[in-house]
C-alpha cells in the first residue's frame, strides 16, 4: 500500500539526474542546503532587516518543502527507496526549525525583558527628572527673591552714597561760589577805581573839547529856533492867505447857488402851474374816457413776450464761459452750472428781460418807457420828479395822482400809436420833439441792442432774428405805456441772487431742475420777472394779484 502511494505521488519511470542524488538517491547535505536557503529576516522596503514571527518562519517552510517535491517529482527516479529517504529527511528537518523557532523565543523573552527593564529605568528617570526639576525651580526662586532683596539694599545704599555725594558737592559748590563772588566784587572794586582813574584823566585831556562841542550845540539850537519861528510865520500867512480864497470861493458858491436855487424854484413855480393846468384838464376829462386793461390781457400780453423771447433763446447756440461776457454771465453762472442745453437757454432769457426790463421798466408804472438815461428820458423823469415830489421810487396811490398819471401816459399811448393800439406796430412822431420821435429813439436803441447780445450769445443774427427782436422791443416799450395807463400800480418784479424769503414762493416759481436741496432756497438766476397788480387805483390800495408768476433758478 505505501508502495502505491509513493507510485501514485512521483509517478513512474524517469531516468534524470538532480543534484543532491547519488544513483537515484537522496543526498542529506543536499537537504539541509535547501533549507539554509530560508532566511529568518527580510528587508523592509527602507533597506532593514526585519525579523520574522515563528508563523512566517513556518509558511515559508512548507512553500520550500512543497517546491522540492515538486522539483524531485520530476528528476527522482522511480522507486520507493529514494521517495522514503526523502520522507525521512523531512522530520530531522522539522527538528531543526522547532530547534530554531525556540530558540527565537528565548531571544524574544530575552529582549522583551531588555524592553520592560528600558521602559522602567525611563520612568525612573522620569521621576528624577521632575524631582530635579522641581528643587531646582525652588533653588531658582530662592536666588530670586534673594537678588530682589540685594537689589533693593543695594539701591538703597547707593541713594543713601549719591545724597550724600550731592551734599558734599554741593558744600563744595557753595564754597567755590563764595570765593569767586569774593575774587569777583575785588575786581569789579579794582577795575572801578581804574575806570575813574581813566575818566578823570580823559575829562582833563577833554575839557576844550567838550566846551567847543557845547558852543556849536548852543549855536545850532538857536540857528534851529530862528527857523522855526521864521517856518511859524510863513505859515501863518499861508493860512490867511489860504482862508481868504476859501471865503472868497464860498462867497462866489453862495452866489451860484442862490442863482440855481433862484432858477430852480421859477422851474418849480412853472412844475406847479403845469400840473395845476393838467389838474384842471383833468377836472373836464371824463372817467368814461378811461379804460382799464382787464387783468387776463395783462397776462396774455405778458405771455406772448415771455413765449417770444423763448424762442429767440431756444435759436441760440451755446459757447463757452469764457468767451461770454461778464455782464451777461452774472456770478459766473456758465462756469458754475455748465453751459449746455436749458442752462443756456436760461442765461440768455435773463440777458434779454434784464436788457428789456432796464429799458423800459428803470422806473415803475410807464416812468421808465422812455429809457434810463439821455435826453430821450428828461421828460419822464421830470414828470416822475413831480408825481413824487423829489422822492426817489415813492408814488402818491391816492385817486386823483392815479387818474392823473392814467391820463398823461393815456394821451402818451395816442400820440405815439395814432393808428390805435390795434395797428400800433410801427410808431411814428411828428418832429424831433414829439413824444413819439423819444418813444421811437428808445426802442430802436433797445432793440440793437437786444440784437447784439442775442449775435453775442450765439444768436444767428438773420433778418428773421433781427425782426423778432424789434417786435419784442415795440411791444415791451408799449407794455410800459399800457402799465403807466392804468389806475391801479401794474409793477414788473425781479429777483435777485442770493435772495431767499416767502416771496419767492408766491411770486416766483422754481423752474425744477430735480429735487430743491434741503433749507432755504436761494435764487442763483432770474429766469423770468413776475408782473403783479397793487389795488384798483381808487378805493382799494392793498390788495394784489399775480397775472403772471415769475420763473427762477435756485442755488445747488
Amino acid at each position: 500500500m505505501p508502495n502505491e502511494n509513493h507510485t501514485m505521488l512521483w509517478g513512474s519511470g524517469g531516468s534524470s539526474s538532480a543534484p543532491g542524488f547519488a544513483s537515484g538517491g537522496f543526498s542529506p547535505q543536499s537537504s539541509t542546503l535547501a533549507q539554509r536557503n530560508v532566511s529568518l529576516r527580510e528587508k523592509t522596503s527602507d533597506g532593514k532587516k526585519r525579523k520574522l514571527s515563528n508563523i512566517e518562519v513556518l509558511s515559508r517552510l512548507n512553500d520550500r518543502a512543497i517546491h522540492l517535491l515538486e522539483a524531485y517529482h520530476v528528476k527522482l527516479p522511480s522507486g520507493e527507496l529514494a521517495l522514503e529517504s526523502l520522507l525521512d529527511t523531512i522530520p530531522d528537518l522539522l527538528g531543526t526549525r522547532e530547534d530554531e523557532i525556540s530558540k527565537l523565543k528565548d531571544d524574544r523573552q530575552q529582549v522583551d525583558a531588555q524592553i520592560a527593564t528600558l521602559k522602567q529605568d525611563a520612568i525612573d528617570w522620569h521621576a528624577k527628572f521632575e524631582s530635579e526639576k522641581k528643587t531646582a525651580k525652588r533653588d531658582l526662586d530662592s536666588l530670586r527673591l534673594a537678588m530682589e532683596t540685594s537689589f533693593a539694599d543695594m539701591e538703597v545704599q547707593i541713594r543713601k552714597q549719591h545724597g550724600q555725594d550731592l551734599r558734599s558737592q554741593r558744600r563744595n559748590h557753595d564754597s567755590e561760589m563764595r570765593s569767586l563772588r569774593a575774587d569777583h566784587a575785588r575786581e569789579v572794586s579794582e577795575l572801578k577805581v581804574k575806570h575813574d582813574e581813566n575818566m578823570a584823566h580823559l575829562e582833563e585831556e577833554c575839557k576844550n573839547e567838550v566846551a567847543e562841542l557845547e558852543r556849536k550845540l548852543e549855536d545850532a539850537a538857536q540857528r534851529h529856533q530862528r527857523q522855526i519861528e521864521q517856518a511859524g510865520l510863513a505859515h501863518d500867512k499861508k493860512i490867511a492867505q489860504l482862508t481868504a480864497d476859501w471865503k472868497n470861493r464860498l462867497a462866489e458858491a453862495i452866489n451860484e447857488a442862490k442863482v440855481v436855487t433862484a432858477e430852480k424854484d421859477r422851474e418849480i413855480t412853472a412844475h406847479r402851474m403845469e400840473i395845476e393846468r393838467l389838474s384842471n384838464r383833468m377836472a373836464a376829462y371824463s372817467t368814461n374816457r378811461y379804460r382799464a386793461i382787464p387783468d387776463k390781457e395783462f397776462a396774455v400780453l405778458f405771455g406772448s413776450l415771455e413765449q417770444r423771447i423763448i424762442d429767440l433763446s431756444s435759436n441760440t447756440t451755446s459757447l463757452a464761459g469764457s468767451s461770454v461776457d461778464a455782464a451777461l454771465n452774472p456770478h459766473d453762472f456758465i462756469d458754475r452750472r455748465g453751459g449746455k442745453g436749458r442752462n443756456w437757454v436760461r442765461l440768455v432769457r435773463n440777458a434779454c428781460w434784464t436788457l428789456l426790463l432796464r429799458g423800459f421798466f428803470s422806473r415803475p408804472v410807464g416812468f421808465g418807457a422812455f429809457g434810463a438815461d439821455g435826453t430821450d428820458c428828461e421828460t419822464l423823469n421830470d414828470m416822475y420828479a413831480l408825481f413824487t415830489s423829489g422822492a426817489a421810487r415813492s408814488l402818491p396811490t391816492d385817486q386823483e395822482a392815479n387818474a392823473a398819471r392814467a391820463w398823461y401816459f393815456t394821451m402818451i399811448l395816442q400820440s405815439v400809436t395814432p393808428g390805435g393800439l390795434a395797428k400800433g406796430r410801427t410808431v411814428l412822431g411828428a418832429d424831433n420833439t414829439s413824444l413819439g420821435h423819444r418813444f421811437q429813439h428808445n426802442i430802436d436803441s433797445v432793440a440793437a441792442e437786444l440784437i447784439r447780445i442775442l449775435q453775442q450769445l450765439g444768436g444767428d443774427g438773420g433778418s428773421a432774428s433781427q425782426e423778432k427782436a424789434r417786435d419784442i422791443a415795440v411791444d415791451m416799450g408799449l407794455l410800459a405805456l399800457r402799465v403807466g395807463s392804468q389806475r391801479a400800480h401794474v409793477l414788473l418784479e425781479t429777483c435777485t441772487f442770493g435772495e431767499s424769503g416767502g416771496r419767492l414762493g408766491e411770486w416766483f416759481k422754481h423752474e425744477s431742475e430735480g429735487a430743491l436741496p434741503p433749507g432755504p432756497v436761494l435764487v442763483d438766476l432770474m429766469v423770468q420777472p413776475c408782473l403783479r397788480r397793487v389795488g384798483d387805483g381808487y378805493e382799494d390800495t392793498r390788495s394784489q394779484k399775480i397775472l403772471a408768476q415769475g420763473v427762477f433758478l435756485a442755488q445747488k
